[in-house]
């Protein structure tokens, strides 16, 4: 077979690439960190293995909707822009021999995953709890899953050639498939039931969200309905009762996920063959770009603004010196004014959604900064630019205050927004004393994720890697450190009371060490750190050379 070779190729550049191995280690990572924060909160009994497993679980499947299409987002966008994608044309493999290639390739880079996390996962199986029904509805789910979001990222990367754009569309296609799948396991559910059972078309995604994120049977008759009236409270079927049906279900749902693969992937083969070859703009898109993309009105204003922004920050004027770049300000702007008007038209926000809602939209606004500060040095080291900076009269510091300052400037405005917007309506309902902490914690990341994005996208070859670990840095990590100290009191104060010991000291120290170790004092301290590695590496000019 003629794809064979194209597999043995990309197992091996693949095997050479770290984030293959960083991979395993964030998905067993991540199910090793869920597993610990529950046994702090619950303690390690022989009755709890059922909800531990239903946690590892819901862990297992959110890595997957979020790392296997990162995987898969720019496995052939980044041949057409490399330009070997002719090449492979010039041997006798068609676009289906290529895609199936990378798909198999980047497959079994995600099964490594399932068997990192396998050890972990097996521990609820030893404490009993779990039946083998779960265990198969867990397999069979988590496959189901897999498949989706490696079709999401092949469709998304066979029609961008832009990794940028491969990596959006990734994502918006992997949440697609994700509400289409829950709402496709509700279905079956529902068809599946026994005579006199019924569950409404508006709870299918309720019901799939709760098979495919938790596997706990025992919640779902809450949401059947009886056809007849009497005696439903005393009919409710156990959980053990659904779970055949589930099972049912969950192999239904993995042959349509796999029948679902091998669709997107004859769709990605005929996009690739479409696309492969350079080709002039769409004369509609020329079109558009000139009548709503050109600068038409005030264009002294926008003259003077832009040569005053290079004569003050030369290295921010990179940022903003294209529509697209300006774009970024005042997008996010117009879209913080319109989840506003939005949310604000909702009878119940103002009493219920306050907090839900805004931090939301400040998590979603940071992991956009967190995105272009990741990228922002590894487009000068693609381009030659960093090289040139290194020798302009421009020395290290004004080059990183420059960038610093055009990050912050891109972001200032919708984050102004939405933290003015948060403390005013907080303080008008008297909320401020309980959401001041989530709105300093909001404030804090701002100021510190570019530093921190700055730092990896520096060391960092792969994007992927510079933004999983800014995110891990500079959001969740920070976020997570008063959780863990909070569940060390309370472990610690329960072994006080098991063993009659006096642990006050103890406790002091604990509580001293929680107010040290504020969201806000972590974030500043490790932006400050990071800063002052990123100023050294630029001086002493140590940074990754190759992009992959």
């Amino acid at each position: 077979m003629n794809v064979l070779p194209v597999i043995t190729r990309e197992l091996r550049a693949e095997a050479r690439s770290p984030f293959t191995y960083w991979l395993r280690v964030l998905g067993a990572g991540a199910v090793i960190a869920a597993a610990v924060f529950f046994v702090l909160m619950h303690g390690l009994r022989v009755e709890v293995g059922g909800a531990l497993f239903s946690r590892l679980h819901a862990t297992l499947q959110l890595a997957i909707w979020i790392l296997v299409p990162l995987l898969t987002a720019d496995c052939l966008s980044r041949e057409r822009r490399e330009g070997t994608l002719g090449l492979l044309f010039l041997t006798p493999l068609k676009p289906l021999g290529i895609v199936i290639a990378k798909s198999l390739a980047h497959g079994l880079r995600a099964v490594t995953l399932l068997l990192a996390v396998l050890p972990v996962v097996a521990l609820p199986l030893l404490m009993g709890g779990v039946s083998w029904q779960q265990a198969v509805i867990s397999l069979l789910l988590n496959g189901s899953a897999m498949c989706l979001a490696l079709a999401a990222g092949l469709l998304a990367s066979a029609s961008s050639k832009s990794w940028v754009r491969s990596l959006i569309l990734a994502f918006l296609f992997a949440i697609m498939f994700a509400i289409i799948f829950c709402i496709m396991v509700g279905w079956m559910l529902g068809t599946n039931l026994a005579a006199g059972q019924s569950l409404d078309s508006n709870r299918w995604l309720e019901v799939g969200l709760r098979i495919a994120g938790e596997i706990s049977p025992d919640q779902i008759p809450w949401f059947i309905n009886y056809q007849y009236g009497r005696g439903a409270w005393a009919g409710y079927p156990p959980g053990s009762v659904l779970l055949p049906r589930i099972l049912w279900c969950a192999i239904d749902s993995f042959g349509f996920s796999g029948l679902a693969l091998c669709f997107i992937t004859l769709l990605a083969a005929w996009l690739t063959k479409r696309n492969w070859q350079e080709r002039p703009p769409h004369p509609l898109a020329v079109w558009f770009k000139h009548k709503l993309c050109t600068p038409v009105v005030m264009l002294g204003l926008l003259q003077r603004w832009m040569k005053r922004s290079l004569a003050r920050n030369p290295i921010g004027w990179l940022e903003q010196r294209t529509w697209s770049g300006r774009l970024v300000i005042w997008g996010w702007f117009a879209v913080m004014i319109s989840v506003y008007s939005l949310v604000l038209t909702d009878a119940n926000f103002l009493t219920r959604s306050l907090n839900g809602v805004h931090t939301f939209m400040g998590w979603v606004l940071l992991m956009s900064m967190a995105v272009n500060a990741s990228t922002s040095f590894r487009r000068e080291r693609e381009t030659r630019v960093l090289e040139l900076l290194l020798v302009s009269p421009l020395n290290e510091s004004q080059i990183i205050s420059g960038r610093l300052r055009g990050l912050w400037g891109q972001f200032l405005p919708s984050m102004v927004l939405l933290l003015g917007g948060w403390m005013y309506l907080a303080t008008a309902l008297g909320h401020l004393q309980r959401e001041i902490s989530s709105i300093v914690f909001i404030a804090a990341a701002f100021a510190s994720i570019p530093v921190i994005g700055l730092y990896f996208s520096l060391i960092c070859r792969n994007f992927l890697t510079a933004l999983i670990a800014t995110v891990l840095v500079g959001m969740i990590g920070p976020a997570l450190v008063p959780t863990c100290i909070t569940a060390i009191i309370r472990i610690v104060a329960r072994l006080s009371e098991m063993t009659l010991t006096n642990t006050d000291e103890l406790m002091l120290l604990l509580r001293l060490l929680q107010l040290l170790l504020h969201p806000l004092i972590v974030q500043l301290a490790v932006a400050a750190w990071l800063w002052r590695g990123l100023h050294r590496r630029l001086t002493h000019r140590r940074f990754a050379t190759e992009t992959t």
